[in-house]
């Protein structure tokens, strides 16, 4: 389910840019006005990680991940009619087709996070690593497919037909989930005590290599790898957390992230990147 969930993100994240010619053709939209479009879907998915992993926290992966699931197809399947959508009309068709990414990006942001969170909980220490590959090879097939499937629909039946398929598709995904899933294996009336053992099995090894950074001293957290950073160089040192230091000082502001905002501006991306250390 997760790795069909990953797909189905990077098909809905690709789509806009795959039948972006037809659009520009039609609402006579410039390049530079098409990248901040596609931009503005970055802007949410970057915003919204934090949020996004706090509410699964708070109130459960299964019940957040439905939300995230139905929110972004839904805003997936309103950017076929952006334009002529009442609170959005005003705003110009660019207006709209930006202010649909941009909520669109705040539904997705809380895939990823939340999905990591139920491998935690369903997947035992020997399993996680293939399990987790199993649910990052869903981002490389969405990746593949939504050329092919969206390129197919388009050619036949043209560009509005593939947003709202997607999201009709997402919103059942989004039904199934809800219905067969359940925050943690104990909840789950078809898990055997035998798989529960299983699942939580841990070897002395694997438990100090998961709270090392607790036993250790190594920072683990944000607030730890902010605090280590060299106040000359601006650098993370080795003793700190390279995933932590990553995820939250680079990533955000990477390619991937706000980063990509400001991609259709090149003279803005060079002078934002050389004021944050030249990150990619």
């Amino acid at each position: 389910m997760l790795g069909v969930m990953a797909a189905l993100t990077y098909t809905d994240r690709l789509n806009l840019g795959i039948v972006g010619k037809y659009i520009v053709e039609e609402f006579h939209l410039g390049t530079e006005t098409m990248g901040w479009t596609l931009g503005s879907f970055s802007l949410g998915y970057a915003l919204f990680h934090l949020p996004g992993g706090w509410l699964a926290d708070r109130f459960g992966p299964r019940r957040v991940l439905a939300a995230a699931l139905l929110w972004f197809s839904v805003f997936t399947a309103a950017t076929a009619i952006a334009p002529s959508l009442p609170l959005l009309g005003w705003l110009g068709a660019a207006g709209a087709f930006m202010a649909v990414r941009f909520l669109m990006g705040l539904g997705e942001a809380a895939a990823l996070p939340v999905g990591n969170k139920m491998l935690a909980h369903w997947l035992g220490e020997k399993e996680r690593g293939f399990g987790t590959s199993i649910f990052l090879a869903g981002v490389g097939a969405g990746g593949i497919a939504a050329p092919i499937v969206i390129g197919w629909i388009m050619r036949h039946w043209g560009w509005r037909l593939s947003f709202l398929l997607s999201g009709i598709v997402g919103v059942l995904v989004a039904l199934v989930w809800y219905l067969l899933v359940t925050d943690s294996p104990e909840q789950h009336p078809r898990v055997n005590a035998a798989e529960l053992d299983r699942i939580h099995e841990r070897t002395q090894a694997g438990t100090q290599a998961a709270y090392g950074a607790r036993i250790t001293g190594t920072p683990y957290g944000l607030a730890d790898a902010l605090r280590k950073i060299d106040p000359v160089s601006k650098k993370v040192p080795l003793d700190a957390n390279p995933a932590t230091a990553h995820m939250f000082l680079v990533k955000p502001f990477s390619g991937a992230g706000l980063m990509s905002l400001f991609s259709s501006h090149p003279p803005t991306e060079a002078r934002i990147r050389a004021l944050l250390g030249g990150i990619r």
